[in-house]
């Protein structure tokens, strides 16, 4: 009896987890992903002086340019490229919550790998600790991007005020999604009628099993059974998810946005920066992925698309989405050093686009040195903001593994037909489904409108 308390307690699974991680942490360091990226700073700023080469643009227009156009702009004529450091790399702003983010990632999968092995090797019951990691993991990577984005003062408030017209715009889309739907999952693979009978079983059984744990000692278990039973009606879950779409839709306006800079940088390299821009193909398909994966994941909960098409069952159908999620999540997460580099080096393409596209360039001293000002300024900003980036650029990808680690729960521990336990894991598929087809089709629309505006220059990339 006392064996069996002791290995299905949560604490036991905890202890090993939490220190597994901290030395996976310190031995594979996620600020290495950093390291010796490429940073532009101008000829005359500190940084510069530090070390460095002198940026020098490819082919003869800008050659002809660099000697035709000799300005003083009081030092930010040249820009010198440096290799990140360590040291500069963690002193980034926003670097605690970038690593909170990696470190959230490392917990979850490491209390997954010991949590299947104590299962297979040990026989013991399965834990609630990874799932439950993976939830709170959820809210987590949304805190983490409202810190560097909304609740950030270098962020402009005109790009707050357009997220949170994306947040109510989605609040109403995914609540009309919810009400239009046709009932029993039959098109969309989500029932949320079902779903909201299940909730207060669900919460109820929980409750019961935690409270009855707490006074075992004590000889008053049952007092755990006179616990009333919560309630929850299907329009009120209904809200609940739509409320929380329209977080989504808030904190996922920013990252889209960026990518898609970096995306477009990488896809249209300046001819005369080939030197410093030289994008990889292997590297162009995997940002390419990252656009379309999470479109075509969305489309697994739309049933005609997939499921009926090749007569899957509820279960093979929920495995493949699971694997969808998750490779998802893989081939964000490999982009990191691209999209950080890309962003970069839109210090360069800026710097060159001032000096030779402004006016200023030819104007007076005074209007040459304000140029090389804020020359200085681009440069610093784009490099200052780089662990900001990095939070934007792993959030999404710590979303859609938290995702898939819970939908991969209910995978490993399928529950017995008539069982509680299936309607909670009926619970957890629908809210997890829900959110994955809105986070891909955010996504998407985010990327592909940001990416058709600056194909046709109405916004400048």
């Amino acid at each position: 009896m006392m064996a069996s308390a002791f290995s299905s307690s949560p604490l036991v699974l905890a202890l090993p987890t939490f220190l597994l991680t901290i030395l996976l942490q310190l031995a594979l360091d996620p600020v290495r992903v950093f390291n010796r990226l490429r940073c532009y700073h101008a000829a005359s700023s500190s940084a510069a002086a530090a070390g460095g080469r002198p940026v020098r643009p490819r082919g003869k227009k800008g050659a002809k340019q660099q000697d035709s156009n000799d300005y003083d702009l009081g030092g930010a004529e040249s820009l010198i490229v440096t290799p990140l450091s360590r040291r500069l790399a963690a002193q980034l702003k926003h670097l605690d919550a970038f690593n909170n983010l990696a470190m959230a990632a490392t917990v979850m999968l490491v209390s997954l790998g010991l949590g299947q092995a104590a299962e297979r090797l040990l026989g013991w019951p399965p834990s609630l600790l990874p799932p439950a990691l993976a939830f709170s993991t959820v809210f987590a990577a949304l805190v983490m991007l409202a810190k560097v984005d909304l609740l950030s003062d270098d962020t402009s408030p005109t790009n707050k005020v357009l997220a949170a017209a994306w947040g109510l715009l989605g609040f109403g889309a995914a609540l009309a999604l919810h009400v239009l739907q046709p009932g029993d999952g039959r098109i969309l693979a989500w029932d949320v009628g079902r779903s909201a009978r299940a909730v207060g079983p669900s919460l109820h059984s929980f409750i019961q099993a935690a409270v009855g744990k707490a006074l075992e000692g004590r000889g008053l278990q049952a007092a755990a059974q006179n616990i009333p039973q919560l309630a929850l009606s299907e329009p009120a879950l209904q809200v609940l998810l739509a409320a929380l779409a329209a977080a989504f839709a808030v904190l996922l306006f920013a990252p889209a946005q960026r990518f898609v800079r970096s995306f477009f940088l990488q896809m249209r390299p300046p001819e005369w920066a080939a030197d410093y821009v030289a994008p990889h193909p292997v590297a162009t398909a995997g940002l390419a992925l990252h656009f379309l994966l999470p479109a075509l994941t969305a489309l697994l909960w739309v049933r005609p698309m997939l499921q009926e098409l090749l007569q899957l069952s509820d279960q093979t159908l929920v495995l493949v989405q699971t694997g969808a999620l998750l490779l998802t999540a893989a081939a964000m997460a490999a982009n990191q050093r691209t999209l950080l580099q890309r962003y970069l080096d839109r210090g360069l393409t800026g710097w060159h686009q001032l000096k030779h596209g402004s006016r200023a360039a030819r104007g007076t001293r005074d209007e040459k040195r304000t140029l090389g000002d804020v020359i200085r300024v681009h440069c610093q900003v784009t490099n200052h903001l780089l662990g900001k980036t990095a939070v934007q650029s792993l959030g999404p990808a710590v979303l859609y593994l938290s995702l898939g680690l819970l939908l991969l729960h209910t995978v490993l521990h399928p529950a017995a037909a008539g069982s509680a336990a299936l309607e909670t894991q009926v619970l957890l598929q629908s809210c997890v489904g829900f959110l994955s087809l809105w986070t891909g089709a955010c996504w998407f629309l985010y990327c592909g409108s940001f990416l058709w505006l600056f194909r046709t220059g109405v916004l400048q990339p």
